[in-house]
């Protein structure tokens, strides 16, 4: 009996948009949404950056300072990169690069480069949960979309206003 072979597994382009693995071709890009959410996570960044150098400096100004007590140093660290994790999960995650919604299914290519599909039928739901105007944070209207199967997980994203709406007749 001979061993066995390695075997080589391709795997799939995962940024290229109209690939077998992107959206497809009519996929609208997410700008609005992505300056939305970047904007709004470099404003957390600065707050948090401000209320962390506040801790430290008022640490720094106790009885013994900041050698007196390392482990509130490491505690506010700690805490304050949970906040930075907190902060990307509910700016950044959401904004997702671009959207093709097609007669079948709409496929949504999320900020690492994952696709992700959601076949269109009867039980999928799409519910804009909030409406934001054009403002400094982002020149486009944006929305907080929920996309997915009613019986299933479904996924929030900010996207500029009407990126799910389904294409024209004949697209």
């Amino acid at each position: 009996m001979e061993p066995p072979r390695p075997v080589r597994i391709p795997r799939r382009s995962r940024s290229a948009a109209g690939s077998a693995s992107g959206p497809s071709a009519e996929a609208r890009e997410n700008v609005g949404g992505r300056q939305r959410a970047t904007r709004w996570f470099a404003v957390f960044l600065l707050g948090l950056g401000v209320l962390y150098a506040f801790f430290i400096a008022l640490e720094a100004s106790s009885a013994g300072g900041l050698t007196g007590s390392p482990l509130a140093v490491g505690l506010f660290t700690i805490l304050a990169l949970a906040f930075v994790v907190w902060g990307w999960s509910i700016t950044l995650r959401r904004a997702p690069r671009r959207v093709g919604v097609g007669s079948e299914e709409i496929a949504v290519e999320e900020r690492r480069g994952h696709v992700r599909r959601f076949r269109i039928g009867p039980t999928l739901e799409t519910t804009v949960l909030q409406r934001y105007p054009p403002s400094p944070f982002s020149p486009a209207a944006t929305e907080l979309v929920r996309v997915g199967p009613a019986d299933g997980y479904r996924r929030v994203y900010l996207v500029e206003r009407g990126m799910f709406e389904s294409p024209p007749p004949g697209a």
